[in-house]
């Protein structure tokens, strides 16, 4: 079993602009390298190429297959799960920027405020140490680090805002890009 020793750098840099004291702006830029991070074993693919040509597989790996297929009893089984040691093997690599806009403005006896967040993700890249890197931008993955949220390239959200006196209506609308 590996331990997490995984080393991280970080690079961001924050630009916050507030011209009047009703209107500011800010943006954070981000860039993350993290490396040794805890993967599932590298040699997955080589299990999985192993199941399909009759090789054995890597020491310490295993499969969960497929039932059979009832019209196809003696065909073989598709792989569902590898299931292997894991490693200090992979990478991953962000890069993005966040914006928000918002805006302060008194009306009379009640007062506006509209907000606008988005976010750009660049890249979002995983190196499993087996020589694959995959770019997850603009996908459903890695579903197990984003609870199927995905990996969007876009995503903001605008909220108004109206107060008059003890009471608030909010209204808000959100986009997130395929």
């Amino acid at each position: 079993v590996s331990s997490d020793r995984s080393t991280c750098e970080l690079l961001t840099g924050v630009v916050v602009l507030e011209p009047t004291r009703w209107l500011s702006f800010t943006a954070d830029y981000y860039n993350i390298r993290k490396t040794d991070v805890i993967s599932g074993g590298p040699l997955s693919g080589v299990a999985i190429d192993n199941y399909y040509s009759g090789q054995p597989l890597p020491a310490g790996y295993s499969l969960v297959l497929d039932d059979p297929d009832p019209q196809f009893p003696n065909a073989i089984r598709k792989v569902l799960i590898v299931n292997s040691p894991y490693a200090n093997a992979a990478s991953l690599e962000t890069s993005g920027v966040d914006v928000s806009l918002e805006a302060r403005i008194p009306l009379g006896g009640a007062k506006l405020t509209s907000r606008l967040e988005g976010t750009e993700i660049f890249y979002y890249r995983f190196d499993g140490g087996d020589g694959n890197v995959l770019d997850y931008v603009g996908t459903q993955a890695p579903y197990i680090l984003s609870s199927g949220a995905g990996t969007p390239r876009w995503r903001a959200n605008w909220q108004n805002s109206l107060e008059v006196g003890k009471f608030t209506l909010t209204g808000t609308a959100y986009y997130v890009s395929g």
